[in-house]
């Protein structure tokens, strides 16, 4: 049975619903997975022992996790030898404003070039945020036309695209 990875860098959490649903539908095609926070990876982990690789990272101030960078340098002749995929969270493509130069400078920092790209919107989680940060995020939601209700939290991923991605991962390694 083949074994997928999927090392997550999360900020608020969406990144990590994301990647445990990548997880469980790929389990759902009968290839086992497990999705790792970046920054809590076991001292023991084995990349080498997976079948296939999926780093998925959220955009907070415009760019992704340190610890996401460094997992991928790290592991970077694996991750080109091994079926391979970069997640993308973000709510600019809540918006269809995906932001190709945090790609780029990812690609760039890392030195990956990954087989799959998918970028995903995120969610608004006004309620996790701090009062600072909830009114930055409602000032963008206001220019972008997302929800600016404060009082609630609102998810704008899609999980059809999502389940599409993970059965195209899925094809690739099992």
């Amino acid at each position: 049975m083949a074994k997928v990875l999927i090392v997550y860098g999360s900020g608020y959490g969406q990144t990590q619903k994301i990647s445990e649903f990548i997880a469980g539908r790929l389990r759902e095609r009968g290839l086992e997975a497990d999705a790792l926070s970046g920054n809590h990876l076991p001292r023991d982990l084995s990349p080498e022992s997976y079948d296939g690789i999926i780093v998925a990272a959220s955009v907070r101030k415009m760019k992704y996790q340190k610890y996401i960078v460094s997992f991928v340098r790290d592991q970077l002749q694996l991750l080109q030898k091994l079926p391979s995929a970069f997640v993308s969270v973000s709510m600019a493509e809540a918006g269809g404003h995906f932001q190709s130069q945090w790609l780029e400078k990812f690609i760039s920092d890392s030195g990956w070039k990954p087989d799959i790209f998918r970028s995903f919107a995120g969610a608004l989680d006004y309620r996790k945020y701090n009062f600072i940060t909830r009114m930055i995020m409602k000032k963008i939601s206001e220019k972008t036309g997302m929800n600016t209700d404060t009082s609630a939290n609102h998810e704008y991923t899609d999980w059809d695209a999502v389940r599409q991605f993970a059965d195209e991962f899925a094809s690739k390694v099992g």
